[in-house]
C-alpha cells in the first residue's frame, strides 16, 4: 500500500471532470479513472466523492477518510463494464512459492487524479503548456476603520466560459480577519473555502460548475467578507499559489493563470483620518513602497525604526490630498536585514506598521 501526499496530481480540474461524469455530460473514458474518482471507496462515483476531494484540495483534510492516496489493481483484471469497474482486485494470491512469480503485476492508480497529471510528477516530464493566458479578477481598494465589516466584491472584465477555478488568497492578518464568503454570479459558499490558515492571512478556494459560466464586467462573481482588526484598506490582498495553485479552467478544460487587481476608489477617508498601507513588497530585499492616504494636503513624516526603537530613516515632506507613495531603499536602513517599524505622522495623527528586510 501507499498513502502519502493525497493532493499530488489533484486540482479542481479533476472536480470539473468528475462532476461532468456524474451528470452524464462527459464520460471519464477509462475504468481506472473511474476507480480514481471513487474517493470514499464506496464502489461508485457520486457527489460525496466531490465533497471529500475538495476538502483535500483546500487543505481541510490531509488524507482521505476511507481510502489510501494510491490504489494498486491487478493488471490482469478484466472489466465487463468499463463504466462499472467494481469490485476491483487489489490482491494476488500466490500458492506456489517454488516457481517465479514475475508475471504478477499491478497498475497504480492515484486517487483523485482523473486527468493523469501525477504521471508528470513520477516521470519528471513536463508536457504542460506555459500559461500565457490569465484571468484577472478585480476589486475596489476601499478604506475601513477598525471593527468595520469589510465586503470585497470580486468582478472580472474578461470572464468567459469558465468551468472552475482555485486559488490562495493572501491578506494582512493584522489588519483583516476573514469571516465568510458569499456567492454572486458564481455559487460560492463556505464549502468552497478552506479557512484553516486564515489566522496567518491565507485562505484557499476551490469552485467548479457543471456548465461553464460567463459574466459581464459589472457582475459580482463573489463577495469575500472580513472584519477589520485595524484602520487600513485592502492593499494587502493578493492571489498566489502558496497553498493551492491559482488556476482557471475553461469549458474546453484548458488551464489559465489567475490574478487579482485592486483598483483605487479615489475616495479619501472621513474625519480627516490618515490611512497607512502595508508596504509592498513585504518582505523585501532592495526597495519597498509605502503608500498612504491623506484626507487633505498636508505635511507628512515617515519614520523607520529598528526593532530596538532606534531611528534609522526619516522622510519629511508636503503631500497632496489622496493616495501618496514613498519608496524606501534597503540602503536607507543601512543593515543587512531585520524587522523594522515605520510610522506616519500627519494632521496630528499617527499610524504604524511593520516591515521585514531580507538579507541579501
Amino acid at each position: 500500500t501507499r498513502n502519502d501526499d493525497p493532493v499530488n496530481g489533484v486540482t479542481t480540474l479533476d472536480l470539473v471532470m468528475i462532476q461532468r461524469h456524474i451528470l452524464g455530460l462527459s464520460n471519464l473514458g477509462s475504468p481506472y479513472k473511474i476507480i480514481a474518482a471513487d474517493i470514499n471507496k464506496s464502489e461508485g462515483v457520486s457527489a460525496a466523492d466531490i465533497v471529500e476531494l475538495r476538502k483535500v484540495i483546500l487543505g481541510i483534510q490531509t488524507e482521505f477518510v476511507n481510502n489510501n492516496s494510491w490504489r494498486f489493481i491487478a493488471s490482469d483484471q478484466e472489466f465487463f463494464d468499463f463504466n462499472e469497474p467494481f469490485p476491483v482486485v487489489e490482491n494476488i494470491e500466490i500458492t506456489d512459492f517454488t516457481d517465479a512469480a514475475m508475471d504478477n503485476n499491478f497498475i497504480a492508480i492515484k486517487v483523485g487524479d482523473v486527468n493523469d497529471t501525477v504521471a508528470d510528477v513520477i516521470t519528471g516530464s513536463d508536457n504542460t503548456e506555459v500559461r500565457t493566458s490569465r484571468t484577472i479578477l478585480n476589486a475596489v481598494n476601499t478604506a475601513h476603520k477598525s471593527g468595520d465589516e469589510v465586503r470585497m466584491d470580486i468582478r472580472s472584465d474578461d470572464f468567459k466560459a469558465v468551468a472552475g477555478m482555485q486559488f490562495t488568497l493572501n491578506f494582512d492578518a493584522d489588519v483583516l480577519e476573514y469571516t465568510a464568503i458569499e456567492g454572486g454570479k458564481l455559487n460560492f459558499s463556505d464549502s468552497n473555502v478552506g479557512g484553516q490558515l486564515a489566522s496567518r492571512g491565507e485562505i484557499t478556494a476551490s469552485w467548479n460548475t457543471a456548465t461553464d459560466i460567463s459574466a459581464a464586467a459589472d457582475d459580482i462573481l463573489m463577495t469575500i467578507i472580513f472584519r477589520a482588526r485595524a484602520n487600513g484598506d485592502l492593499s494587502s490582498i493578493s492571489i498566489s499559489s502558496d497553498q493551492v495553485a491559482s488556476e482557471v479552467y475553461t469549458s474546453e478544460l484548458d488551464i489559465m493563470g489567475l490574478d487579482i487587481e485592486l483598483r483605487d476608489e479615489n475616495k479619501v477617508p472621513t474625519n480627516a483620518e490618515i490611512v497607512l498601507q502595508q508596504n509592498r513588497p513585504n518582505p523585501f530585499t532592495y526597495n519597498t513602497t509605502v503608500s498612504f492616504t491623506l484626507a487633505e494636503a498636508s505635511m507628512a513624516k515617515l519614520s523607520v525604526y529598528d526593532i530596538n526603537g532606534r531611528l534609522v530613516h526619516r522622510i519629511n515632506n508636503s503631500y497632496p490630498q489622496g493616495l501618496n507613495s514613498i519608496v524606501v531603499s534597503a540602503n536607507h536602513l543601512n543593515v543587512s536585514g531585520g524587522i523594522f517599524y515605520y510610522t506616519l505622522e500627519a494632521n496630528g495623527q499617527t499610524a504604524t506598521k511593520k516591515m521585514i528586510l531580507l538579507c541579501k
